[in-house]
Order: C-alpha cells, then sequence, then structure tokens
C-alpha cells in the first residue's frame, strides 16, 4: 500500500504503523507452529516455491497485480476468476478493502 499511499483513497486512512502486520503475522505463525524456524519447514517453503495450492498462488498473484498497477493504469487480471474486476484506478481501492478486512475488520 506504501507505493498507493498518495493515492486520493488511500491518503486519508494511511497508517504505516497501524498497516505493517508482517511481523505480528510472523509471529502469530512462530506461535501456531511451535517454532521460530517455520520459514525453514517443507510446507512453509513449498507454499513459497508456488504451485502446491493454487487457490493461494491466484490469491498472492491477484494482490501483486494491485500493488504493482499505477493509480491511474488498468488493473488488467490474469486471474482465472469468472468475475471481472473494476477499472484502473480500483487497484488502490481493492488494497485498502484487503487491509480493512485482513487487519481491521470486524473478527
Amino acid at each position: 500500500m506504501a507505493q498507493h499511499a498518495q493515492s486520493p483513497i488511500i491518503a486519508p486512512g494511511f497508517n504505516p504503523a497501524l498497516l505493517a502486520r508482517a511481523q505480528a503475522l510472523d509471529e502469530d505463525v512462530a506461535h501456531f507452529t511451535g517454532s521460530l524456524d517455520w520459514r525453514d519447514e517443507p510446507l512453509a517453503r513449498a507454499l513459497r516455491a508456488g504451485g502446491e495450492c493454487a487457490e493461494l498462488d491466484a490469491y498472492l498473484a491477484r494482490i501483486a497485480e494491485l500493488r504493482d498497477a499505477s493509480d491511474d493504469a488498468p488493473v488488467a487480471s490474469t486471474s482465472s476468476a469468472s468475475f471481472v474486476y473494476p477499472p484502473p484506478a480500483a487497484a488502490p481501492m481493492f488494497l485498502l478493502a484487503h487491509a480493512y478486512v485482513r487487519y481491521m475488520g470486524p473478527s
């Protein structure tokens, strides 16, 4: 989201301290797996390599598409999903919605 921090959609609510969740997520995974070295586990390596889980691969590809889209360029999806993604300037809006649902929304 930092790439889109100046977008009129993102700027009003952009709070890097609130949205920077990588460390907390890492700690959660370490807690639930019982291993500080969980990234070295075979399953974690396989998932990072891709191809093990089509749904995860599609999800990560879509987030990358939105992350890499410019605020005024079309968001062309390579996803095989059957629904149509909205127009160009929507990338920041989708990233904001993703952050809200994942990190700040109702639990």
